[in-house]
């Protein structure tokens, strides 16, 4: 399944926003990227939203960390 479908279940937006940003940032959306991305999905489908949040520089640029788990 497509990440977009695997949230698309949820019942409310505020619901699959949390959802994406759990499975796309390991972490819960801020108050504002929750308004944000409830305001986004009231315009575009939950593709178009999952994939903005994956070309973010949050996901591109994600920390390098050697076998000990810290950040190089």
């Amino acid at each position: 399944a497509t990440l977009a479908e695997q949230v698309e279940s949820q019942a409310t937006p505020a619901a699959k926003v949390q959802a994406l940003y759990r499975k796309v940032f390991a972490r819960n959306a801020t108050p504002d990227e929750l308004t944000l991305g409830v305001r986004y999905l009231g315009s575009a489908d939950v593709a178009r939203y999952a994939q903005a949040l994956l070309s973010t520089n949050e996901v591109i640029f994600w920390p390098q960390t050697d076998s000990r788990g810290a950040t190089r």
